[in-house]
């Protein structure tokens, strides 16, 4: 089956997406955070702390390129239990999650997520943290818990990634006209690049042929 083939696939095609939108996100809650930043805390300590964590953020993306473990989980523990509040450490968080699914280590990405779904107190964060839920519920084939999550997202900006992932749950769980529906929905936005126009047309066409032709 084409929908059982494609989910190795997914993780890198998910991952790529992500990548996609996270520039989009990332530089957005970034500017909100520095706006916060400078808002509310004009303090030489504040001012510290931040430069300590982006540091450290800097030294976790460094490990991630350079493929060391050690090194990288030293920073990222340093993030979360010292600059949990900071964006740095949501950053880094979301960053290795992503890493973490490519490679098909889903529990561990699993946790990150949930660290980030419990420590974040921004929006932007949260509904991110939840998508990245829902993705891995899926990868375990938990089709209906990751429809609940998706659920809870309202973030427009998501909206694509959010549609094609319940399409695809629903593809599992025999919900062929619901599936069908938001595939046609995502396709005719006319909003995708090739690669995955491309990919969602064959999810579409397959089971649209062997559901009712």
């Amino acid at each position: 089956m084409l929908i059982e083939k494609q989910d190795e696939q997914l993780v890198e095609d998910l991952f790529q997406f992500w990548k996609r939108y996270k520039v989009i996100a990332i530089g957005s809650f970034l500017t909100i955070v520095t706006a916060i930043v400078i808002y509310s805390y004009s303090t030489a300590q504040f001012q510290k702390r931040l430069l300590v964590a982006a540091e450290h953020y800097q030294n976790a993306i460094e490990a991630i390129d350079r493929q060391d473990e050690h090194s990288l989980q030293r920073s990222l523990d340093i993030l979360q239990q010292e600059y949990a509040s900071s964006p740095y450490a949501s950053m880094a968080t979301m960053t290795r999650t992503g890493e973490l699914m490519r490679t098909h280590q889903l529990d561990e990405a699993e946790k990150h997520t949930d660290w980030l779904m419990k420590k974040s107190t921004l929006p932007l964060v949260k509904s991110l943290a939840t998508y990245k839920k829902a993705e891995l519920c899926y990868l375990k084939k938990n089709f209906d818990e990751s429809l609940a999550y998706l659920a809870t997202l309202k973030d427009e900006s998501l909206i694509l990634m959010t549609d094609h992932l319940r399409a695809k749950n629903y593809a599992h769980l025999n919900k062929i006209d619901e599936s069908l529906a938001l595939y046609k929905s995502i396709l005719e936005k006319n909003e995708l690049d090739d690669a995955h126009k491309a990919l969602l047309v064959a999810e579409y066409n397959y089971l649209y042929l062997t559901n009712y032709s």
